[in-house]
């Protein structure tokens, strides 16, 4: 279907997504739990003992962290934590996390 003069794409009556306040760095998917956890990984702790200070299973625990790593595009737990410094996602505003869990799955 060819476009009409004039047309815009079709694109006329699309609002762009809000724009985030200057310095709101943290990712709009990650949860308290998850910034709690990215930052314990980055501390290099092993995951027995993060799954033991968040309060879920290590089975639960590694699914976060595999959910996590798709999220960001990411391969493996040391490009996570790398990733996670580098936008500024574990030292970030906790207010900006979600306190839901698993928001958005």
């Amino acid at each position: 279907m060819a476009e009409q003069p004039g047309s815009t794409g079709g694109t006329e009556g699309r609002v762009p997504p809000p724009a985030r306040p200057a310095g709101d760095t943290a990712h709009p998917r990650l949860s308290l739990l998850d910034v709690e956890m990215l930052r314990s990984m980055a501390q290099g702790m092993p995951l027995d003992e993060i799954s033991q200070q968040v309060g879920v299973s290590r089975l639960s625990l590694v699914r976060r962290v595999e959910r996590l790593m798709a999220l960001l595009g990411v391969r493996d737990r040391a490009e996570l934590v790398a990733k996670a410094e580098r936008e500024n996602l574990i030292q970030g505003s906790a207010a900006s996390a979600t306190d839901d869990g698993i928001r958005g799955s």
